[in-house]
């Protein structure tokens, strides 16, 4: 049951529970859980390079913009591995399947987390995924490096790429709002905490920008329920 982590999903998957699960039921899966990491887009750095260059001789600067403000879902192709990833995952929230009301499945929530660089080098996205826990002791997730699946994978592009030392903290927050006709991405401040214990902050940009109708069912995008 992806819809823990969809919010396209969920809404009907609860209400179906409450309709028609039996006492003594049990959800499969029991929980899902949201998780960020800093990662590297190959496909995205190739694509903002091409758009850069002025193909064909014509100036691409607003698909620029429009490219680093959106969600991207990439279907069933997995574009990200474990070699792309620049920190170490984060939890975002946990939705308990069993006890997840229907006004959470319906309610805006937002999360942060924290992001630990393990090794030197360049992010230009947050990678977005799920695990799913089926039984106990029996997962599944749809992250980086993770054998393929029908999920496809989620990112959400910085405006430009951030150079990272190992042991930055990077502190993420994710935030997420009710199914819409149209998704959205807003970047906002980061703050790190370098080894050295000073910190910095980046600003990275702050529009709105409409997705495709395909992407709009992105979990991370649409997510909206947590359980601590």
């Amino acid at each position: 049951m992806a819809a823990s982590a969809s919010a396209a999903t969920l809404e009907p998957v609860i209400l179906a529970r409450d309709r028609w699960l039996q006492p003594g039921g049990t959800m499969i899966p029991s929980s899902v859980t949201a998780w960020a990491a800093l990662a590297h887009d190959r496909y995205l750095a190739e694509t903002l390079e091409f758009l850069r260059d002025n193909p064909y001789g014509i100036t691409f600067d607003d698909l620029i913009d429009k490219t680093v403000n959106e969600i991207i879902y990439s279907g069933s192709f997995r574009h990200l591995a474990a070699g792309d990833l620049r920190s170490e995952p984060g939890r975002l929230w946990t939705t308990d399947a069993a006890r997840v009301t229907l006004e959470q499945a319906q309610s805006v929530h937002e999360a942060e987390t924290s992001l630990l660089v393990d090794e030197a080098g360049a992010a230009n996205a947050l990678a977005l995924w799920f695990s799913a826990e089926l039984a106990p002791g029996v997962s599944l997730s749809i992250g980086p490096g993770d054998p393929p699946t029908h999920w496809g994978m989620t990112t959400a592009p910085l405006c430009s790429p951030v150079d990272l030392a190992p042991g930055t903290v990077v502190r993420a927050r994710v935030g997420t709002a009710p199914a819409r006709p149209v998704g959205t991405w807003t970047t906002g401040r980061s703050r790190c905490r370098m080894p050295t214990g000073r910190s910095t902050t980046n600003r990275r940009c702050g529009r709105r920008s409409k997705t495709d109708p395909d992407r709009r069912q992105s979990f991370m995008n649409q997510a909206r329920t947590w359980a601590s």
